[in-house]
């Protein structure tokens, strides 16, 4: 029972986790992510101000997009595999999260970085 009980827990934990990241990516990518305490890429860069906020969540989009399916994938894999692949499972999708928010954070520090100063101010 215990194990079906984690086993749940971790699903939905990983499921609610890619939403959260699918929404982030989608918010970044059409400009409705506004600096905020909670959600976003967050470097000195980056929350410099309202435009460095945009530019940059908005090329990190797709990378925060994508690291939702590593997300999706943990909970998949959780639900159809043996209590012994869990740890590797959920190592895999973490590594994954990670991953694609480092490039994502490259992404837009680059992007930020490349626009002209004047209009970052």
């Amino acid at each position: 029972m215990a194990g079906v009980v984690t086993q749940i827990a971790i699903v939905g934990g990983a499921v609610i986790a890619g939403f959260f990241m699918l929404w982030m990516g989608r918010a970044s990518r059409h400009g409705t992510l506004r600096r905020n305490g909670w959600a976003g890429l967050r470097t000195r860069i980056l929350v410099r101000s309202e435009r460095s906020w945009l530019t940059g969540q908005r090329a990190a989009a797709k990378a925060l997009i994508i690291s939702s399916y590593g997300l999706f994938g943990t909970a998949v894999a959780i639900a159809i595999s043996p209590p012994p692949l869990w740890p590797f499972a959920c190592l895999a999708g973490l590594t994954w999260l990670g991953v694609w928010i480092a490039i994502g954070t490259i992404r837009a520090e680059h992007a930020v970085s490349q626009s002209p100063r004047s209009t970052l101010r």
